[in-house]
């Protein structure tokens, strides 16, 4: 009895101590030790991304979405620093934190909402970012403000007390304002670890902020705060350059210093790298904040400066994670010259404008070289999720972690065969829209579906299947990638990738001027459609009319619905989703004709 006591008071020892440390993920802070970070007795030096929406999201945006805004759920943190992870980064850095504005659309997130009020929930969801990236050995510098207008800062807080954003860095009002955000966070306990964030080795440093425009001083002062709170963390300047400033070394308060690159001649950036490094050498280590917007050649040649320099590391901008709902969060970047969007891992097709697939590869080979290792091959991924099912037209999954395509199967119930209906799918083919749509099943039957993630290592296994699904007979689905599913068409009409941004990240769209037309035609009848359209100026609807023969054509009153939401920083068009839906309707043909300068982003057609 006594063994079996004394067993049994091992046991739960054990599982207490792992459960203590199962969030741990690390045995030290990193520390500055002259020029160089130190995790222990070993050096600490990355290659890896910004996140910017690790801890909020500001891309959810399908197309009847009208607030972009949301939390982060565990699936999603989980496959952002699962993908940091297998590219070998180490550290991430998120944006800042993010503060309310006066013209946020109801419901949104934002973690500061006014001066010492703070959103819970918002928090909740960091404490889940920090403790997963923790679990993934990811650490995380933290910008703790804006400068800039995007997810609210220095504006907004001297919003809140009817003050200019100019008088942040002077204002002793706004000072101590900012000062309350601080000691909320650093002294925060996290609801999941228990542990509070100034004793969190997960986070590898405080940063002021994100491209502040600061004074010297407001920077010694705000640090020497943080430093009196936190002895623990180092602090970064986000003061805004691409050239070290002399305060930011000569402040005690500061532990490393850091720049931001988007020199459009790699040379000139790798040179201005170089001679940061050679200003903070045997003073600050320091490390490459953001840098990016060129080839993958001129990546490389920063990337070469920040590792043949010295320099502790570098963080690309930037990257985006799966989303819950099935596929990608997408965001095309205002200064990226119409061509760069945030990088998907391990890289697609669709981001073969910026050569997304080789600068992956790149990137993960460097991220290792930096850290004196050799590259570990690469794993198969493990299984997707098929999502709930409401239409065979209209299939979703949560992606893989590393998986660049995926096969689907369907089955007949209630014991058909598996029929493989496509394989070779990628998950970021399209922004927002289903993944799958089965254009050819029967009415009246029931279907399930399974589907499985592949890359160059291997397949995984078939995710658990999802069904009944009803049939509902030969469908139009049109990405409007190309004219595979129209008919006929006529006049100016333009496939377009173009300002994406503007129309919701919808990335192919067909583009086309008053009175050009398409027609679309199924054998079968129809009594449903959707048509879901952009107008970059002023909103005049398309006429759409139907016939049974493709000769006479009736014009239809549609239902439209407008989900357009005024943004003076993006200029987003208005997207207007014209539908229809009536039995009976004995319909082969369909034919829209544009009243004036419209995109039309998808369509679809079916009984």
């Amino acid at each position: 009895m006594i063994k079996k006591r004394l067993l049994y008071t091992i046991l739960i020892f054990v599982l207490l101590l792992t459960a203590d440390n199962a969030w741990a993920g690390f045995s030290h802070f990193v520390r500055a030790d002259g020029d160089r970070l130190m995790d222990g007795d070993r050096e600490y030096r990355f290659i890896s991304f910004n996140i910017p929406n690790l801890h909020m999201i500001e891309d959810q945006m399908p197309f009847n979405e009208m607030n972009p805004w949301r939390l982060p759920d565990t699936y999603e943190l989980n496959d952002a620093l699962m993908t940091v992870a297998q590219m070998g980064g180490q550290a991430v850095r998120i944006y800042a934190i993010t503060v309310r504005r006066p013209d946020d659309p109801p419901g949104t997130p934002k973690h500061v909402l006014g001066p010492g009020e703070f959103n819970e929930e918002a928090f909740r969801a960091l404490d889940n970012m920090m403790a997963i990236a923790a679990k993934h050995g990811i650490r995380v510098i933290i910008p703790l403000m804006d400068n800039w207008p995007w997810m609210g800062g220095r504006e907004e807080y001297a919003g809140f007390t009817g003050k200019e954003k100019d008088e942040f860095w002077t204002d002793p009002v706004l000072r101590a304002d900012f000062k309350k955000t601080i000691d909320f966070i650093i002294n925060r306990t996290n609801t999941v670890t228990g542990v509070k964030y100034r004793d969190d080795k997960a986070i590898l440093a405080w940063e002021t902020g994100h491209e502040l425009t600061s004074t010297p001083e407001w920077v010694a002062d705000i640090a020497a705060y943080i430093r009196g709170i936190d002895s623990n963390h180092l602090i970064a300047d986000g003061y805004h350059s691409n050239m070290i400033r002399e305060s930011s070394l000569s402040d005690p308060s500061i532990s490393l210093v850091t720049t931001h690159h988007y020199e459009q001649d790699p040379g000139l950036m790798a040179k201005n790298i170089r001679s940061n490094m050679d200003m903070a050498r045997g003073k600050k280590p320091y490390f490459v904040g953001e840098f990016g917007f060129i080839s993958r050649a001129g990546l490389e040649t920063a990337i070469r400066a920040i590792i043949e320099s010295g320099a502790s590391g570098g963080l690309s901008w930037s990257l985006r994670f799966h989303s819950r709902d099935g596929g990608f969060y997408w965001h095309s970047e205002m200064q990226g010259l119409g061509i760069y969007k945030a990088f998907h891992w391990p890289g697609f097709d669709s981001g073969r404008d910026y050569d997304e697939r080789n600068v992956m590869r790149m990137m993960r080979k460097k991220a290792f070289e930096i850290r004196n290792q050799s590259v570990p091959r690469i794993l198969p991924p493990g299984a997707p999720k098929l999502l709930a099912i409401s239409s065979p037209a209209s299939i979703n999954w949560q992606g893989s972690t590393g998986a660049s395509e995926y096969d689907i199967q369907r089955r007949e119930l209630p014991k058909g065969k598996w029929i493989t209906l496509e394989t070779g799918l990628s998950d970021a083919n399209e922004a927002y829209r289903p993944l799958y749509a089965d254009k050819e099943t029967i009415a009246d039957r029931t279907y399930e579906y399974r589907v499985r993630a592949g890359n160059s290592a291997g397949k995984s296994k078939w995710s658990k299947p999802m069904g009944p699904v009803n049939g509902i007979g030969k469908v139009i689905s049109d990405p409007m990638k190309h004219t595979a599913d129209i008919f006929m068409s006529g006049g100016r009409l333009e496939f377009t990738t173009k300002n994406s941004r503007q129309a919701k990240e919808d990335i192919y769209r067909l583009s086309g001027e008053k009175d050009a037309f398409i027609i679309y035609h199924l054998d079968d009848p129809f009594d449903q459609f959707q048509i879901d359209s952009f107008f970059p100026g002023e909103v005049i609807a398309p006429r759409i009319e139907i016939s049974p023969d493709g000769i006479s054509y009736s014009k239809l009153l549609v239902t439209s619905e407008s989900y357009f939401v005024e943004d003076k920083a993006y200029g987003y068009f208005k997207p207007v989703r014209y539908s229809f839906k009536k039995q009976g309707l004995k319909a082969k043909y369909q034919k829209i004709t544009w009243g004036t300068l419209m995109h039309i982003a998808h369509t679809d057609v079916g009984p």
